[in-house]
């Protein structure tokens, strides 16, 4: 593999995707997650595995959603069957009370005659169905009670349910929205291929000689890392040196042969642009103002929450797939590195817009208003 590489770029590991990361007994059980070349990626899902994920969470929003509903409408019919059953306690403790009443009644009277017997017999048969129909009634109710409370608790717990699903529904929502962002940069932009290039403006500045802070392709030669005869080999134009057309079709797929190869490719032709990351210098800095984050159509301005979106000198677009750059070369290291590590938290600066108390008297309009009014209130005394 090419090996003029400068000291600020970190090489790949020189291993197959398949190839196992320990070898050792002590290395697998001190890195069980590195076992059989297996890597933590922090968890992260891919599309369809959080597109999944997030509709289960919403069709569990929906079910239960129904089913309060359901129970909402039905909780009267609840409380009204429990009032029914507290109802027919109550009558059955009074009767209770009364046959019993009347048993004891009948038992303190001295039995003289068929008509006591009768009576006391009466009494008893009195006091013993209203224990029977006391005892179903309390039963009853326990059940009733029993019921009316796991309906609520089951209401209650639907609602809570509904509550943490929407919670985790918005973590739902940002897993899809970063596993497309990682689908995407994985399928737009290759970035074991990164490919430098000067803007129009810079080009045509150093062709025609004229004062720039571009560096040329022959300053930029030291990045470049690509088997020349595979490539296409730079001839000296005088003003800078220029990448002759290769001479293979499709001769990207060389380096594909060793997929731990970074290949960085300077004065890129079409082809490999469309293969892998670009960087773009451009003739002077920048301020890029970006609109994100907005409910309207005003660039770069966020009225909700007040705040304006700046690149400086940097700015990361199309999912990472392209890259545009001051130029200053202390920029491009960091940059090179940073398209290796996936474009991680790259984000434009935040900067919060403050605005002071509008004083109606310091405006053109009043001083108008005010020149107006005297000038008419003097016309009425002199003209």
């Amino acid at each position: 593999p090419p090996t003029e590489y400068l000291p600020f770029v970190q090489y790949a590991e020189a291993r197959g995707e398949d190839e196992p990361v320990c070898y050792s007994s002590a290395c697998k059980v001190d890195n069980p997650d590195l076992v059989a070349g297996k890597r933590d990626d922090g968890g992260a899902k891919d599309v369809a595995t959080a597109k999944l994920d997030l509709k289960k969470i919403e069709d569990k929003i929906i079910e239960l959603t129904k089913k309060v509903d359901k129970w909402e409408l039905e909780k009267a019919s609840w409380d009204n069957a429990l009032w029914e059953r507290e109802s027919d306690l109550e009558e059955a403790e009074d009767e209770y009370k009364d046959a019993k009443r009347e048993y004891r009644h009948a038992t303190d009277v001295r039995v003289q005659n068929q008509d006591d017997i009768e009576m006391q017999k009466e009494a008893k048969r009195a006091f013993e169905d209203a224990t029977k129909k006391l005892k179903i009634a309390q039963k009853e109710y326990a059940v009733e009670q029993n019921r009316h409370d796991k309906r609520m608790t089951d209401l209650r717990e639907a609602k809570n349910e509904i509550i943490k699903l929407q919670d985790s529904l918005g973590d739902a929502l940002r897993d899809v929205t970063d596993a497309r962002l990682k689908a995407n940069k994985q399928s737009q932009g290759d970035n074991n291929f990164i490919n430098i290039r000067l803007s129009n403006t810079c080009l045509s500045m150093i062709e025609n000689g004229m004062p720039t802070k571009c560096p040329t392709y022959r300053d930029l030669m030291i990045y470049d890392n690509t088997v020349k005869h595979v490539s296409g080999e730079f001839t000296d134009m005088g003003y800078d040196v220029k990448r002759e057309k290769p001479m293979y079709k499709n001769y990207w797929k060389y380096y594909t042969q060793h997929p731990e190869w970074k290949i960085i490719t300077v004065d890129p032709d079409p082809a490999i642009i469309d293969r892998g990351v670009t960087i773009t210098i451009e003739a002077s800095g920048f301020t890029y103002l970006e609109n994100i984050k907005s409910v309207d159509k005003t660039p770069s301005y966020n009225a909700t929450g007040l705040e304006r979106y700046e690149w400086h000198n940097v700015k990361y677009y199309d999912n990472c797939r392209n890259v545009m750059i001051a130029p200053d070369m202390d920029l491009l290291p960091d940059v090179i590195n940073n398209i290796w590590n996936d474009c991680e938290k790259q984000e434009p600066n935040i900067i919060e817009l403050i605005f002071d108390d509008f004083e109606t008297k310091d405006s053109q309009w009043y001083a108008y208003a005010t020149w107006l009014k005297n000038a008419m209130e003097r016309c009425l005394v002199k003209c």
